[in-house]
């Protein structure tokens, strides 16, 4: 099983317990901007299209864009179940 696999099985293991739950995952695109891929949707997606519905509903998905090895932009994604599509949300690193 792939490492990153793994690390998902245990942060899925520990939102189970008590008091714990997964807010965002995040991810970078180097040398791209911070957009949601249709790579970035297909993953964050159970299901097939049209009847594809959140894999973890009400988590954020941020995407950290790295040119150079620097943060040029940082955005975070949300479904919204109207639009049956992830939108970008307002977001701010401080």
């Amino acid at each position: 099983m792939p490492d990153q696999f793994r690390e998902l099985l245990a942060v899925n293991r520990d939102a189970d317990q008590p008091g714990w739950r997964i807010v965002l995952f995040y991810h970078s695109h180097p040398e791209h901007d911070a957009y949601f891929s249709a790579t970035d949707r297909a993953q964050a997606l159970w299901g097939d299209p049209p009847d594809a519905e959140p894999a973890y509903p009400g988590v954020a998905w941020v995407v950290v864009s790295v040119y150079d090895r620097s943060v040029r932009d940082v955005q975070a994604y949300a479904w919204n179940e109207g639009a049956r599509d992830f939108d970008a949300l307002p977001f701010a690193v401080v």
